[in-house]
């Protein structure tokens, strides 16, 4: 993770992509803590469902690492 210095050279603009994307892992992540209450087509479908999530929040986070570093 980049150091306190590197987010002193971020613009608005930046932060507020990054806000952006932190608010979407984080509702990508709550539908896998969701316990599978919407995910009702059985444990393969399931898993399937959880597994996409998770490489799309995966997804998420390495955009916002790429915004962090192009701020260098």
């Amino acid at each position: 993770m980049s150091n306190i210095n590197s987010f002193r050279s971020l613009s608005i603009d930046t932060i507020d992509e990054i806000n952006k994307l932190t608010e979407q892992a984080k509702s990508l992540i709550q539908i896998v803590l969701n316990d599978g209450n919407d995910l009702s087509s059985g444990f393969l479908s399931s898993q399937q469902v959880i597994t996409g999530t998770l490489w799309t929040a995966l997804d998420l986070v390495s955009q916002i690492d790429n915004h962090i570093s192009t701020a260098k």
